[in-house]
């Protein structure tokens, strides 16, 4: 009996230890304050290597060191890979609804969307295979270790491949539907979006296509007569041509006019050679301590404050959890939209009038063509956007199609093109590698940034780029949070609405204003 007393408080003890061990462990009964602190040290780890990648992908581009890509992809890959990070979030996900912490209700969302996507991207295979591409892709010359034109396709629609392979194990009907919901565009949102714009542009774009074929006498509408039209509204719109020594006081002046101190911004601005497709990178190697620009050379000014906008957007996140700063380096984080309509909400201050009056000394007339011309050509640049989008979005619903065949269909529907292309776009290009499903943030970012500029001359009067006060109203509505809130949120919180489509459309005339 002696002997039994003995083992029997032995073996509660150890029952014990293992039950309790189990109750801190569990994420059922971890409370929210045990979440919050567990989450600040993951984030810790997360920020890291969201610098080192930033430095990499900084390297990749600028050619200033080696860019070893795979080493925090790696770093990435166990992160989100931790059993215990993806119990907690699991189960706090579930219950999300009931959390008193809004803040951390955030934090776990954005968390939930960045694991549920490292089980498509940051698999092994896919992102050994995206980091080849991107090492191949991005390179400036010729290498002899370089695959061929055909290897690199091939290698491009395996990668497409396998993300849908693997968005369909979690559920997702393919890997575009995966990026849309988790960027919080959303494809029902979008397939809605794209059905308006299309019918909005239908008969002014058929009115244009016929005005061309009468003014050229042609009886066949082609692809190099789309890029005429399209040029005609990007040279007016987005094409000025500022003197190489103007752009650098030019750039300062117009943040300065609103309240920003070009002097303070912790940039570093290079011009570089870069992959096709790729005109400028803005890279946010610490939020909100650093970001850097590359450029190339010939970038035109609008691009050059496009990118800017990007760096503005990083400077001013005065956000305490890294997880909600918008490191775009992971999927998941809500990059896409919003940035590119920050960056746009820069570029466009040089398309103001009363801007260009007092940089370009456009008088009253030229302004008022500038803005019959935009207006006039609108459903071109529209149904570019829009067939460009679509072209990668479809391609994910068989990455093997005959893709000739398809830009044709697409060219055809939303171009009108009466006759067939002999080519179509190359999978192996280095944004559908490294920027998947982004090309419908460029037609959503116009729309946002109409908007912060219909709501900064609302509050602020015509004049207000040149007023400095614009500096404040964007840090504190639009940079400030991070993604604390989703990117529609905060659209609404800053200028009363979320995104306004009907509006933007009336604005170049392609909905009546009664409606």
């Amino acid at each position: 009996m002696m002997k039994q007393k003995k083992i029997l408080p032995l073996f509660f003890i150890i029952y014990s230890f293992i039950i309790s061990s189990y109750l801190i462990s569990s994420s059922n009964l971890i409370s929210e304050v045990q979440l919050k602190k567990y989450l600040d040290k993951q984030e810790e780890i997360f920020e890291s290597i969201a610098v080192k990648m930033g430095q990499a992908y900084w390297n990749l581009y600028s050619q200033e060191a080696p860019a070893d890509l795979l080493t925090p992809k790696k770093q990435y890959y166990q992160l989100f890979n931790n059993p215990q990070l993806n119990d907690q979030i699991n189960n706090f996900y579930q219950r999300r609804e009931s959390m008193k912490d809004a803040i951390l209700k955030r934090r776990v969302e954005i968390w939930h969307n960045i694991l549920t996507a490292a089980k498509v991207e940051m698999t092994k295979e896919i992102f050994e295979l995206r980091n080849k591409l991107e090492n191949w892709l991005s390179a400036t010359k010729n290498k002899k270790t370089k695959p061929s034109p055909e290897e690199l396709e091939n290698m491009a629609i395996q990668l497409m491949n396998l993300r849908n392979e693997k968005a369909k194990m979690i559920g997702f009907e393919n890997y575009a539907e995966m990026i849309l919901e988790f960027t919080e565009t959303g494809a029902d949102w979008f397939t809605k979006t794209v059905q308006t714009i299309y019918s909005a542009t239908e008969k002014p774009y058929l009115q244009l296509i016929s005005e061309f074929k009468t003014k050229h006498k042609k009886t066949e509408f082609e692809l190099s007569d789309f890029r005429k039209l399209f040029g005609k509204y990007y040279l007016t719109r987005q094409g000025l041509q500022i003197a190489k020594e103007k752009i650098m006081p030019l750039m300062k002046a117009t943040i300065e006019n609103i309240g920003f101190n070009f002097g303070e911004l912790s940039q570093n601005f290079v011009e570089k050679q870069m992959p096709k497709n790729i005109g400028g990178q803005n890279f946010a190697i610490k939020i909100p301590c650093e970001f850097r620009i590359i450029v190339m050379p010939d970038l035109p000014f609008y691009e050059r404050m496009h990118e800017l906008g990007h760096g503005l957007q990083y400077a001013f996140t005065a956000v305490k959890y890294p997880i909600l700063k918008g490191y775009e380096w992971c999927l998941g984080n809500d990059s896409g939209a919003y940035p590119e309509g920050m960056a746009e909400t820069i570029a466009k201050f040089i398309t103001n009038k009363e801007w260009q009056k007092k940089y370009l000394k456009k008088s009253e007339e030229d302004l008022k063509k500038t803005y019959e011309i935009t207006r006039k050509y609108a459903p071109v640049f529209l149904r570019y956007v829009l067939v460009h989008s679509l072209y990668e979005i479809e391609l994910y619903n068989n990455p093997f199609q005959d893709k000739k065949k398809l830009a044709n269909r697409l060219y055809k529907k939303y171009l009108l093109l009466d006759k067939p292309v002999e080519r179509a776009r190359k999978t192996a290009n280095i944004v559908y590698v490294s920027y998947p499903i982004y090309t419908q943030n460029y037609l959503i970012a116009d729309i946002i940034a109409w908007q912060v500029h219909e709501t900064l001359a609302k509050k602020f009067g015509k004049y207000y780029p040149f007023d400095k006060n614009i500096a404040h109203f964007l840090k504190k509505n639009l940079y400030a949070k991070g993604i604390l809130y989703p990117w529609k949120t905060r659209l609404r919180i800053a200028s009363g609405k979320e995104l306004d489509i009907e509006g933007y459309l009336k604005s170049l005339g392609l909905i009546s204003k009664k409606n």
